[in-house]
């Protein structure tokens, strides 16, 4: 009981997470929409690209720390029903994947405009 506590507390921690990542990517969006438009600006483009890899980074850390959570949760139900939290461990660890290859995307792309253009959500 006071382990799947600590699980709940842990993903309430992941889902606050994310939501902090959807929003950073939604003021990107609108500062590159400002830029397209000649309006003002949040960031200028350096900014806006620091905020970017800041924002893939923290992503890939709560990836990261889903993926431990997940693997706690295989852990505690793997004599009673393990393949649902088997299936949660694969789909973490494919979005980790897809976010070290943005990430990497991101650093091989530094000073391209096109690609610290736009921003992808999750």
């Amino acid at each position: 009981m006071k382990e799947e506590i600590k699980i709940l507390n842990a993903q309430f921690v992941i889902s606050f997470g994310i939501i902090f990542t959807i929003i950073i990517s939604i003021i990107i969006n609108y500062d590159v929409k400002q830029k397209v438009l000649h309006k003002k600006r949040i960031f200028n483009d350096n900014q806006k690209r620091y905020l970017n890899l800041i924002n893939r980074i923290i992503f890939i850390l709560i990836v990261i720390y889903s993926l431990y959570i997940s693997y706690l949760q295989y852990e505690l139900k793997k004599y009673t029903n393990p393949k649902p939290y088997i299936h949660q461990i694969y789909a973490n660890a494919l979005n980790l994947f897809a976010g070290l290859i943005f990430l990497y995307v991101i650093l091989e792309n530094w000073n391209e405009e096109g690609i610290n253009n736009t921003q992808n959500i999750i």
